[in-house]
């Protein structure tokens, strides 16, 4: 049940973190810095980079999950690149 209301939200929240992405954009730095506006795909790649980058999967070598935080961080990887080549498709 939890993996079919994540496959369910996934796509609707990353549209959503894209779209605010390219708003603010728009808002703060095109005027600021004269740089274009990004396109919905273009921020919700850019949206997917910066959260690569600052997430944190925490892996507790001390933990009996141990095996569990691995794959649920190489999971939540995986998501990021699959998204990003769905996206992608949209440039």
């Amino acid at each position: 049940m939890e993996l079919l209301f994540l496959l369910i939200t996934l796509p609707i929240v990353t549209m959503w973190h894209g779209f605010i992405f390219m708003t603010l954009w728009g808002w703060f730095i095109v005027p600021t810095f004269g740089l274009a506006p990004l396109t919905l795909a273009v921020a919700i790649g850019v949206a997917l980079v910066v959260r690569m980058l600052t997430i944190s999967f925490k892996v507790d070598a001390k933990s009996p999950d141990v095996i569990k935080g691995f794959f649920t961080g190489m999971f939540g990887y995986a998501i990021f690149l699959l998204i990003g080549w769905i996206v992608k498709g949209f440039m």
